[in-house]
Order: C-alpha cells, then structure tokens, then sequence
C-alpha cells in the first residue's frame, strides 16, 4: 500500500511519515540484520576448526541479535506513539494468500 502525500496539516505529514517508517524503513532494517544473521551462522558453522574466525562470526551473531531486537522495539514505540496520539498507522502484513 503506497503512502499518500496529502500534506494539509500536521497529521498528514505525520501520517506520511509514519507510513514510510512502518511500510518500508523497519522492513528493511529488519531484513538486512536477518540476512548479516544469517551470513554469520553460515560462517560460525563453516568455520568451526579456525577459532579467530569463529569468534568473529560469533560477535556478528550477537550484534545483529541486538540489532534486530533494537528494531522492533523501536518499531513498538512507534505504533505506541501512534496509537496514542491518534495518528493513522499501516502496519505491515504478511500476505495471507
């Protein structure tokens, strides 16, 4: 669903914005700490006899762990926001078909 750009208030800008950051800013972003999630459990495992490498892939691990749960956190925090103030907020679905 694309993001209209009726701008007559502050809402609206509001409502842009949010609709940016929910459709495709926290998609992204959770799509990439997935993919470096996953790049980096390939290497861990791939890499189990050179222990240097290991511990490399094993701090990726984790960072991408925190930085997937600092994503959706904030992602929260803005349909908290939203709901809050009223402000209308698109949520991304999976598709059910």
């Amino acid at each position: 669903m694309p993001c209209s750009a009726h701008f007559g208030s502050t809402v609206d800008v509001a409502n842009f914005i949010v609709c940016i950051v929910n459709s495709y800013l926290i998609p992204l972003l959770i799509l990439s700490a997935v993919v470096v999630f996953t790049y980096y459990i390939v290497q861990f495992i791939g890499n189990s006899a050179d222990e240097k490498k290991r511990e490399e892939a094993h701090k990726y691990i984790i960072w991408s762990l925190f930085a997937l749960a600092i994503i959706v956190a904030v992602w929260g925090l803005v349909n908290i926001v939203t709901s809050t103030f009223g402000i209308r907020a698109i949520i991304p679905q999976f598709p059910t078909e």
